[in-house]
């Protein structure tokens, strides 16, 4: 069966600066989207183009989805210091909480050591109720 309205999903951002450095700047972008209702547009497009995060195919998804900033001397899109001190609250409250890599799931508070398919994840869910 499916959970239905007892279950909510709570994304946190964990941009790995070194091994990604675009991912903090795309993880702004979608923080700037949500403030525009377009968080999971915004997010599952930048997945599906994780190869063309560079500063030029940011600033063009910004424009995509009409989500508005200002580029820098850099061309960077600039989502301002809410998006980026939102992002890092999200990096630092993951660090705390011991995340290491990407993807890391949490079932009720505890980490989720299964596969990430979608019947492996459900039944994990159902076990936690």
């Amino acid at each position: 069966g499916r959970i239905g309205d007892r279950f909510r999903l709570v994304y946190r951002h964990f941009p790995l600066r070194e091994i990604h450095p675009n991912a903090e700047p795309a993880a702004e972008l979608a923080e700037a989207a949500a403030d525009r209702g377009k968080f999971w547009e915004v997010h599952d497009h930048l997945f599906a183009n994780q190869d063309s995060l560079d500063p030029y195919h940011l600033n063009a998804y910004a424009a995509q989805f009409e989500i508005p900033g200002e580029g820098d001397e850099s061309g960077r899109f600039e989502a301002g210091n809410r998006y980026a001190d939102r992002v890092e609250e999200d990096f630092q409250g993951g660090l705390r909480s011991g995340v290491g890599g990407t993807p890391t799931i949490y079932v009720n508070g505890r980490p989720h050591r299964g596969g990430y398919d979608e019947a492996t994840l459900q039944r994990a869910i159902e076990l936690a109720r």
